[in-house]
């Protein structure tokens, strides 16, 4: 009887050690940052359409964050204003940036910010503020293939969420 007892209790105590263990493994990939798993082939773009003209044009802001070797990387591209209304923006500057690893955490709250946003979406018009997120193959040149893709339409004002984390990214 003594044997016995004392065989379930080190089996008992062997299962928990091992689901302690896996609690601890488990525990340690939630609470990585969300680009330790980002590949060299992905691509994930900022991008804020700002109608400086009204319905007549505006320009494009870009943030592209990208991994060169096994570093992060943010490229910001700005085009030039355009109010033909022929919306053929050319890009006027482009900045590359490394990301500090403060910076990661930033950039996840404003993709939940982007995606709280985007469910309250009610007006949609060619003539506002346009800010997307979308998380492409790298490789893939049309985007025909993406992770995600959020969108959020700002009628009548900017939305200063963008402005923030560009001038964070830029330091």
């Amino acid at each position: 009887m003594r044997k016995t007892l004392i065989l379930v209790l080190i089996g008992i105590s062997s299962f928990c050690f091992a689901q302690e263990k896996s609690n601890e493994a488990l525990n340690k990939i939630l609470n990585q940052d969300s680009f330790n798993a980002f590949d060299s082939g992905y691509l994930l773009t900022l991008s804020a359409y700002i109608p400086d003209c009204g319905e007549f044009g505006g320009h494009n802001e870009i943030i592209e964050i990208k991994k060169k070797q096994k570093n992060l990387i943010v490229t910001i591209s700005i085009s030039d204003t355009v109010c033909d209304g022929t919306y053929n923006m050319q890009i006027k500057h482009t900045s590359e940036y490394p990301i500090k690893e403060s910076e990661l955490i930033l950039i996840d709250q404003y993709l939940i910010k982007l995606l709280k946003k985007s469910f309250k979406n009610t007006v949609v018009s060619h003539a506002d503020y346009d800010y997307s997120a979308t998380l492409t193959s790298e490789r893939d040149k049309e985007n025909i293939f993406s992770r995600f893709n959020i969108r959020y339409w700002q009628y009548g004002e900017k939305w200063s969420e963008f402005d923030k984390l560009k001038q964070i990214l830029k330091k």
